[in-house]
């Protein structure tokens, strides 16, 4: 004889969500804290125009504009005002280091090194290339262009077509910040030394022609 079992229907149970909803909420700060937030630097470049020259007559007593220009080539900087060529060594201002012979072969070989793929070995001799460069002395030659200039904001920058854009880059970020000191005696103290946040900029404009 069979006997017949009553079962009990089971109830139906909604799930649990509390548990995860505490880790998203623990998580989302987490999250929002390890977020690298990107800084954008802005660097007020502006190409030369042409204009119409003024037929008017200059007064002799009104005071000239003084137009300050930078030509960078891979023999170094060359500083002129309207008084000329800032004197420095032979007929540039700042000369690359004595024991670079080739600049520009270095450049060449740097870009088709980052053109090909291999972008590490690229940066390391972009970089080492770019150490060519006396950085430290230009700094001192536009730091006392303008002591001599203090109303002058705009320096008109002339690059060589072989000199990459990161040396153009490099050269805005040396005109523009104005340093803790005028003169450096070593490239360290250059580079580890702090913003003069007291003073105005030296050169926060830029006019940049590219020579063919």
């Amino acid at each position: 004889m069979s006997r017949k079992v009553n079962r009990i229907p089971e109830e139906e149970q909604d799930l649990n969500l509390a548990p995860i909803m505490n880790m998203v909420i623990i998580l989302i700060p987490l999250l929002l804290l390890s977020v690298v937030f990107l800084k954008v630097g802005v660097i007020n470049v502006t190409t030369p125009t042409l204009t119409p020259a003024k037929t008017s007559q200059h007064d002799p007593d009104e005071e000239l504009p003084q137009k300050i220009t930078v030509a960078i080539s891979d023999r170094g900087f060359t500083v002129a005002t309207r008084d000329g060529v800032v004197p420095g060594c032979g007929d540039v201002t700042v000369c690359v280091r004595d024991d670079v012979a080739d600049l520009a072969g270095e450049f060449e070989s740097a870009a088709s090194l980052l053109s090909s793929g291999a972008h590490v070995k690229g940066q390391a001799a972009m970089d080492q290339a770019m150490e060519a460069y006396d950085w430290p002395g230009l700094y001192s030659v536009l730091a006392r262009v303008k002591s001599e200039n203090p109303g002058e904001d705009t320096i008109y920058v002339t690059a060589d077509a072989r000199v990459p854009y990161a040396a153009l880059v490099r050269l805005f970020d040396v005109a523009r910040t104005r340093l803790s000191q005028d003169a450096f005696d070593s490239a360290s103290a250059f580079y580890s030394a702090d913003a003069d946040k007291a003073s105005p900029d030296l050169f926060p404009n830029y006019v940049v022609t590219i020579a063919q």
